[in-house]
């Protein structure tokens, strides 16, 4: 079984430009407004933090708190964009191989198939033509 030099590309649907807008106006945008609120609060937190002396210490310890929580949730985001895009990736090139792999077994099935019908057939022949002859016997004996 040969393997073929280039995978065929799956189709892609074409877009509907409502579908575009759509996906910008219920996706991007929401993002892009939810990632800009979460800087704007991190940028007041820390502008607030320094107004009065009496609450300067709690503020900075507030920003202290909540950077790593920030941080941890930016590496997160990234690696959910990248685990997101490697499964678009794999499932452009997955049915090929998954289809080659089912071929093969299929092949292999044929070819177990046969070889156990020709190593099966000599038992087989040798046991029909012995219950051929214990019937004609017990017929013959009755």
């Amino acid at each position: 079984m040969s393997t073929p030099t280039s995978l065929p590309k799956r189709p892609r649907p074409l877009l509907d430009p409502k579908h575009r807008k759509q996906t910008f106006w219920q996706i991007w945008v929401p993002l892009c407004l939810s990632i800009l609120a979460v800087l704007f609060l991190a940028v007041l937190a820390s502008v607030a933090a320094g107004t009065t002396a009496v609450t300067e210490f709690s503020n900075l310890s507030t920003i202290y708190l909540v950077l790593p929580v920030l941080i941890v949730g930016f590496v997160v985001l990234v690696l959910m964009g990248l685990v997101i895009y490697g499964l678009a990736r794999l499932l452009d090139i997955l049915p090929v191989y998954t289809r080659m792999v089912q071929g093969f077994f299929r092949q292999m099935a044929a070819f177990i198939r046969i070889w156990s019908d020709k190593i099966v057939k000599p038992v087989m022949a040798t046991r029909t033509r012995w219950a051929g002859f214990e019937a004609a016997r017990k017929h013959i004996g009755h």
